[in-house]
């Protein structure tokens, strides 16, 4: 037995309004078609579902053990729709990013500030790892986005770039007289100079 959802939801208004022509006005249908759709599922039940009276139309025993369950299902239905609008409104809901330390300081959180004041009933996670494995949580669906350094060549990502940083040499004391020079990189690489690993993307 395979109902349509149609039928039940005419079989709910017709027994919560008492009234099949308040039924029809409540889901811009004719009469005709409310009663109809009633015979269909009281014929593929084999039980009568409404006896009618001098007000209209009341459930039969069966008709109230079927109208329990429906109803049921009826408000289910109806927060399910209410969830699904505060979720595309942002009224609710979670939001789980990814990103380095240093990017999440120096860059995400204002915008998170200004986001939660925005939207205070979303739920932000912050999920914190280095480019590689903030892309693998992207790919496992751990995280809704990430905040990553570039270059990103993937084809199952789609990348967008935000801002670009200028990175700067630091020195100590000890190279003073370089600080008003125009070095170029074979000149910078005569000296000491720390870096991360060629792996790594300054994370």
């Amino acid at each position: 037995m395979n109902n349509n959802f149609e039928l039940y939801k005419v079989f709910y208004w017709a027994a919560k309004t008492g009234s099949l022509t308040q039924a029809a006005k409540a889901l811009y249908i004719t009469q005709p078609s409310v009663s109809h759709a009633i015979k269909q599922l009281e014929e593929s039940f084999g039980v009568t579902l409404f006896y009618r009276n001098s007000k209209g139309v009341a459930l039969t025993q069966e008709g109230a053990v079927l109208y329990s369950y429906i109803e049921q299902s009826h408000i289910l239905i109806t927060l399910a729709e209410e969830k699904m609008a505060a979720l595309k409104n942002l009224d609710s809901g979670e939001l789980r990013i990814g990103g380095s330390d240093s990017l999440f300081k120096h860059y995400l959180l204002p915008y998170l500030e200004h986001f939660h004041e925005n939207h205070p009933g979303i739920k932000l996670h912050l999920n914190h790892g280095t480019t590689p494995e903030t892309i693998t949580f992207l790919k496992e669906g751990k995280i809704d986005l990430g905040v990553v350094r570039m270059p990103i060549v993937d084809s199952q990502l789609e990348v967008r770039e935000s801002f670009q940083l200028q990175d700067c040499f630091v020195a100590g004391a000890r190279y003073a007289e370089l600080k008003e020079t125009v070095l170029s990189l074979e000149m910078l690489l005569q000296h000491p100079i720390i870096l991360f690993s060629r792996n790594s993307r300054a994370e």
